[in-house]
């Protein structure tokens, strides 16, 4: 039955090693009650369209906090 059905947050190690290269690489720093969400595959997929780009835009919303926040 999904009525009963719910979220819960379990925390354990990283699920791919590069996460913590690129937190580190970015100087991600930990921030009480915050939850930082990192997408490896965004940022292959950035690579990629700029290689199929020959004209035009890609325009990209980042909805979280400043880096100096």
């Amino acid at each position: 039955d999904g009525a009963h059905a719910s979220f819960v947050e379990r925390l354990g190690p990283l699920s791919d090693p590069g996460l913590s290269e690129y937190i580190k690489k970015e100087s991600i720093p930990p921030i009480e009650g915050y939850r930082t969400e990192v997408n490896l595959n965004s940022l292959r997929w950035l690579r990629e369209a700029g290689q199929w780009l020959k004209e035009g835009y890609v325009l990209t919303i980042d909805y979280g906090y400043e880096r100096n926040a």
